[in-house]
């Protein structure tokens, strides 16, 4: 009996922008039907990628946050799309470190006016000294 997975599309808008290390920045369905295809991991978001932009043409009001994740809140994101009118999202393990682009995230969140910071991830990855280490290069503590 396989698993059935329902993923509701929002409301407001079903479009990201997806932000590669190289520059590259590419539009993408923010729920994808993935049913077709054997990596149903990229149903949610595309999967993961270091930074993404969803804008809500819904809402003007200047609300944005900033979602720092790994993979597991990539289904979450989706839930906020009626919340903010900008929603940035940042996977921590792809800044900061050898061959990666550096990102101050305190100095982000100001630039971008952002009025509130998510973060999500499941219960091992917040006992990964890995991943607090990504974490903490985020927030610029040694």
């Amino acid at each position: 009996n396989p698993d059935t997975v329902y993923a509701y599309q929002p409301r407001e808008t079903n479009t990201l922008e997806v932000h590669y290390e190289n520059g590259t920045v590419r539009t993408a369905d923010i729920i994808s039907d993935m049913s077709a295809s054997p990596q149903k991991y990229l149903t949610f978001i595309k999967g993961d990628r270091p930074f993404e932009i969803i804008t809500n043409p819904e809402k003007s009001d200047g609300s944005a946050c900033i979602i720092v994740k790994e993979s597991f809140g990539n289904a979450f994101v989706p839930f906020l799309t009626s919340h903010y009118g900008r929603i940035i999202v940042i996977d921590p393990r792809e800044f900061n470190r050898d061959g990666k682009p550096t990102l101050n995230l305190t100095e982000f969140a100001a630039d971008q006016g952002v009025d509130d910071l998510i973060v999500i991830n499941y219960p091992y990855m917040i006992n990964s000294k890995a991943f607090i280490r990504y974490l903490n290069a985020l927030a610029g503590v040694q």
